[in-house]
């Protein structure tokens, strides 16, 4: 039986509180592996969107090396119960049925967490930092559960994706309305241009160095806040470009090459000029 079918069954082998969760890493390499079996045991339908988006991922010149190793971490996140709970508090996750029908499953996939476009890079960068495949995988876990879960999430309060690009837009016109207005007199809400930074923090746009600066920031704030920060630096970086753009075109064209972009002054900047 997978481990999320014996984790509903309460009969299984899955740690049913945090204190029991594993702590060694003898544990990890064991529980990871259990989560590996369920893999090889059922296909899910949203296996496809997983391996995809791992495509997407290695298309990178960054992270092609790490395709299988994404896969091999992501296939068994999103049949992890460990992450349903989490996963509640932020919004509602999909139920559904076993393949017998017989069943009801409380969460579909097991974890709750249905995969989406951009979540590889969420993981790629710490391919850079662990060596080892649990210790990526519970890493990434943990900062998925933490903070990436938020990032899918729509609410009026709180950090997510909503009020971090309602924080953006705040930013721009309070530093620099000029540049907000130009580019919507040529048709183009910048929103459109940072959302993909946003949604995927930064991953896969900046240098990998640079990524990891900006999330050992939003590790030491323990906030999501610093994205839209830094969205609103970079986009005000190059303000008095946007204000020479005479189309959508030519203000995305600014922001195509991130290779020279320093988080670390630009978030000084913005946060304690």
């Amino acid at each position: 039986m997978p481990l999320g079918r014996r984790h509903y069954h309460g009969g299984g082998r899955y740690p049913k509180n945090r204190t029991s969760l594993p702590t060694n890493r003898f544990q990890k390499d064991a529980y990871l592996r259990l989560l590996q079996q369920d893999v090889l045991h059922a296909e899910l339908l949203v296996d496809d969107v997983v391996r995809w988006d791992v495509r997407e991922c290695a298309s990178n010149d960054k992270y092609f090396v790490f395709d299988d190793t994404l896969e091999r971490i992501l296939l068994p996140l999103i049949r992890d119960p460990y992450c349903c709970p989490y996963v509640r508090q932020a919004f509602r996750p999909l139920s559904g049925q076993d393949h017998s029908g017989a069943t009801i499953l409380e969460a579909y996939p097991p974890s709750g967490i249905v995969p989406h476009a951009g979540i590889a890079d969420l993981c790629a960068p710490l391919c850079f930092v662990f060596t080892g495949l649990s210790e990526v995988y519970f890493v990434f876990r943990c900062f998925y559960c933490r903070y990436w879960l938020q990032l899918q999430t729509l609410a009026s309060k709180g950090e997510n994706i909503q009020t971090l690009c309602k924080l953006f837009e705040r930013l721009v016109q309070a530093y620099n309305p000029e540049v907000a207005f130009h580019c919507v007199s040529v048709g183009l809400n910048p929103l459109e241009v940072v959302f993909p930074w946003i949604f995927t923090a930064f991953s896969g746009y900046l240098e990998v160095e640079q990524v990891l600066h900006l999330w050992d920031r939003i590790l030491a704030y323990d906030s999501l806040w610093l994205l839209s920060v830094l969205a609103a630096a970079v986009f005000l970086w190059r303000g008095r470009s946007v204000l020479q753009a005479e189309t959508p075109s030519d203000i995305r064209a600014l922001f195509v090459d991130f290779s020279k972009l320093q988080v670390v002054p630009l978030l000084q900047y913005y946060l304690f000029a």
